[in-house]
């Protein structure tokens, strides 16, 4: 699975940093990402996330999951995520997607789980 996303979904163009990212979830549709690396600081804004490791061309997704403030989530309590250890120490995720969601938490569920089902993060799956 993560050979056909590194080699296709989230293939970088060039060796500059992409400032967004297209993600597709399980319903083909597809979702702009903002890039950012880790240690970014984040407005208190709702919506969906991930850790992202940087490889040769690509990215590794190795965890999703969504916030009604990235503000609280990514960068005041950070080392405090329940995945911090998993997605950033044990698989070296160096940057963030983010997608402002708006429309509570049902809908930023919604989307987490669509995107989930497409990416299998290692960091969700233990």
């Amino acid at each position: 699975m993560y050979t056909k996303f590194l080699s296709s979904v989230a293939k970088r163009e060039s060796e500059n940093m992409p400032n967004t990212i297209e993600l597709t979830d399980i319903n083909g549709e597809s979702h702009t990402f903002n890039v950012y690396t880790i240690g970014t600081n984040f407005k208190d804004i709702p919506g969906i996330y991930a850790f992202a490791a940087e490889k040769p061309k690509s990215f590794e997704i190795v965890y999703i999951g969504e916030t009604e403030s990235f503000k609280n989530r990514l960068s005041n309590n950070l080392e405090d995520h329940h995945q911090y250890f998993c997605a950033v120490i044990k698989h070296k995720a160096t940057h963030f997607f983010t997608k402002r969601l708006i429309g509570g938490k049902q809908k930023r569920v919604k989307l987490e789980t669509a995107l989930r089902q497409i990416y299998s993060p290692i960091c969700n799956n233990q």
